[in-house]
């Protein structure tokens, strides 16, 4: 007999949708924190998620509470990384998909975090949570850039590159 279980989904704009999921072993895990992304996209775009979403075929996700890891996931430095490293539809540097299936996902190298800088980039994250649409989000997402530059001990020269291969593809550095 297979057992199902219904999820309700709070929609932003339509009400509500009800989802119907095969039980899994990992079920449990949607009802946690979670960063949320897509399978195929442009970029990563990790979401953080709270409420107990149910993703669909086309989302991955990580379940934790650790939005340093949130803040690495959309730095500069990851897309950066995902466009040279991850299986890509068309030129990724001109408008073309990446896939972040888990087999690149996995493989992603995350610096080692203190607990200072796991707080100082989880509260940068936590800002742009509380008011996504603030002016100031430009200067945070820069401040997170540079930490995460640092903790990947990155040179000046490096960081230059970086940003240059953005301009020469015409993406905003």
């Amino acid at each position: 007999m297979k057992e199902y279980q219904e999820r309700r989904i709070q929609s932003t704009n339509k009400g509500k949708y009800y989802w119907e999921l095969r039980s899994c072993a990992y079920y449990s895990e949607f009802d946690k924190p979670k960063i949320i992304y897509r399978r195929i996209a442009q970029s990563l775009d990790a979401i953080y998620d709270t409420l107990g979403t149910v993703c669909l075929n086309t989302t991955f996700f990580i379940p934790t509470d650790d939005l340093s890891l949130l803040a690495i996931l959309n730095s500069r430095l990851f897309d950066w990384f995902a466009r040279y490293k991850f299986q890509s539809l068309n030129d990724p540097w001109t408008g073309g998909g990446l896939e972040f299936s888990a087999q690149y996902m996995e493989k992603v190298p995350i610096a080692d975090r203190t607990d200072e800088q796991k707080a100082a980039l989880s509260e940068l994250v936590e800002q742009i949570l509380a008011d996504p649409n603030s002016d100031r989000v430009p200067d945070i997402e820069q401040e997170i850039d540079n930490m995460v530059y640092q903790l990947y001990g990155l040179t000046d020269t490096e960081i230059t590159l970086i940003k240059q291969t953005y301009r020469d593809a015409g993406m905003a550095a």
